[in-house]
C-alpha cells in the first residue's frame, strides 16, 4: 500500500514533462515551418515577378518653332523587356529608337505624334502626344548703302530668307522707295534731285508674317553741266466770254533731268502753280501770261503768251 501511494505523484510529473517536451517540439516545428516558407523557400524558389504593364509614353505635349529641331524622348514608357520604339511624327515622316530628333518645316500647325512600343512577347502599345509648331517671320536684308548720280539706274542687291524651307520657296520680296511707291526690279532709277533717300525691302511669307529692312541711297549730282529746261505754254481753252482761259505746260521739257515746278503769272496780279491750270479774268483786255519752270537742279526757264 505504501509503494502505490509513492509512485502516483511521480507518474504525474513524468506526464507533465512529456507534454511540455511535446509542446516544445511542436513550437520548434512551427518556427521551422515559418522560417522555411517566409525566408528559405523564397530564396531557393523566388516567385515570378509581376509583369509591368506595357505603356508607350512619347512625352509632351511639345511646342516648337518651324525649322527648329525637336527632341522626342520615349524613356517614360513602361513594360518588361521593351524591344522596339517606333515613332510616327504626324507629317508623313517616321523613325525608330527610344529618342528621336525631328524638324517640322511649316507652321503654324498642329501635329499628332504616335509612339508604338513592342516587348519581347510581341505585345504592342501606342501612345500619342501633340506638337504645336509656331510660324516665324521671314528676314529681310536691304543691303547697301547705295550710291548713284541723279537719274542713274542701279541694281539693288537685297535678300529675303525664311527659317522654314516651305515658306522660303514662296517668299515674296518687294522694294519700295522713300515715297512708298513700289520699285520694279531689277533696276532702281535714282531721283533727279541730289541728296539722301531710302529704299525699303519687305519680305512676306505665305502666312502673312513679314519683315522690313531699309538702306540709304546717296544721290550725287551729275558731273556733267546742268542743261536748263525749256518752258512752253499751251492755251487749250478760251470760253465764249473771253474771260476764262485754260493753260498747260506739258510741252515743257528738260534735256538732262526733270521739271519739278510750274509757276504761272497771269498778268492781272494773280498767280498759280501746276502743270495745268484754269484762270478767270475780270475784264476782257490784253494780258501777258508767264510760265516759269524749274528743273531738279534749280535751273529755270520762262515762256510768255499774250491774250486775248
Amino acid at each position: 500500500m505504501g509503494q502505490t501511494a509513492t509512485s502516483a505523484p511521480r507518474s504525474n510529473t513524468q506526464r507533465r514533462r512529456l507534454l511540455f517536451l511535446i509542446l516544445i517540439v511542436l513550437i520548434l516545428l512551427l518556427l521551422c515551418a515559418i522560417l522555411w516558407f517566409r525566408v528559405i523557400a523564397p530564396i531557393i524558389n523566388p516567385p515570378e515577378p509581376t509583369p509591368t504593364p506595357l505603356t508607350a509614353n512619347p512625352g509632351g505635349p511639345y511646342t516648337i518653332d518651324e525649322g527648329q529641331a525637336l527632341s522626342l524622348d520615349g524613356s517614360g514608357s513602361t513594360g518588361t523587356n521593351i524591344t522596339t520604339y517606333s515613332w510616327d511624327f504626324g507629317d508623313g515622316e517616321s523613325g525608330d529608337g527610344i529618342t528621336q530628333t525631328h524638324t517640322y518645316q511649316d507652321g503654324p500647325n498642329e501635329f499628332k505624334v504616335a509612339l508604338t512600343v513592342t516587348d519581347d512577347q510581341g505585345q504592342m502599345n501606342t501612345g500619342t502626344t501633340e506638337v504645336s509648331v509656331n510660324n516665324l517671320p521671314p528676314t529681310a536684308d536691304a543691303g547697301g548703302p547705295y550710291s548713284c548720280t541723279v537719274g542713274e539706274t542701279i541694281t539693288l542687291s537685297g535678300t529675303c530668307n525664311d527659317p522654314s524651307s516651305v515658306d522660303a520657296t514662296s517668299l515674296t520680296c518687294t522694294w519700295a522707295d522713300f515715297s512708298g511707291a513700289t520699285i520694279s526690279e531689277p533696276g532702281y532709277t535714282c531721283p533727279a534731285t541730289p541728296g539722301e533717300v531710302s529704299v525699303t525691302l519687305t519680305a512676306t511669307d505665305k502666312d502673312g508674317a513679314s519683315a522690313q529692312d531699309s538702306a540709304t541711297v546717296t544721290v550725287n549730282p551729275s558731273s556733267e553741266p546742268n542743261e536748263p529746261p525749256m518752258a512752253v505754254i499751251t492755251v487749250y481753252l478760251r470760253d465764249k466770254t473771253g474771260l476764262i482761259f485754260g493753260f498747260e505746260g506739258r510741252s515743257s521739257s528738260d534735256p538732262d533731268g526733270e521739271i519739278v515746278s510750274y509757276e504761272w503769272n497771269f498778268g492781272d496780279g494773280n498767280t498759280g502753280t501746276g502743270v495745268e491750270i484754269l484762270h478767270t479774268y475780270a475784264e476782257e483786255i490784253n494780258y501777258t501770261v508767264t510760265l516759269t519752270v524749274t528743273d531738279n537742279l534749280g535751273a529755270v526757264a520762262t515762256d510768255t503768251v499774250d491774250i486775248p
